[in-house]
């Protein structure tokens, strides 16, 4: 899933960044290495997975997952829908080295980090190794 160059070797260099495409806050929270532990500890089920999905789904998110260059990881990303929903303008991003733990990871901010309330929360992205 890594780029490659031209000789076919992997590429860990990051994608230049695009533009903003609109208004959206994507928020990338900067985990501690206590967060990260009880993020791993956490041993998910297909049950776990599928029940944190309609929950999600239940309370107007959309949740997505793709490859993304600039970290190297895969990301899951959970979008409110609608005008008047509590998260509207924000993006909550997860990543990890499967679409199960970037989901794993979006969960745990988004229960037990912040509670449902993203407003709080700003872009900061940074480039660091997924340790999931």
């Amino acid at each position: 899933m890594a780029r490659t160059d031209s000789d076919g070797n992997r590429s860990k260099a990051p994608r230049p960044k695009t533009e903003r495409f609109s208004d959206v806050v994507f928020i990338s929270f900067p985990l501690t290495k206590e967060q990260t532990d009880a993020i791993k500890s956490f041993v998910w089920t297909l049950e776990d997975f599928d029940h944190n999905l309609l929950q999600l789904n239940e309370a107007k998110y959309k949740v997505s997952f793709s490859w993304d260059d600039y970290s190297d990881a895969f990301a899951c990303f959970i979008t409110p829908v609608g005008d008047k929903h509590s998260n509207k303008g924000f993006i909550l991003t997860g990543r990890g080295s499967s679409p199960w733990k970037a989901l794993r990871q979006a969960a745990y901010v988004h229960y037990v980090l912040f509670e449902g309330d993203w407003s709080g929360w700003r872009d900061t992205r940074r480039g660091v190794e997924i340790d999931d």
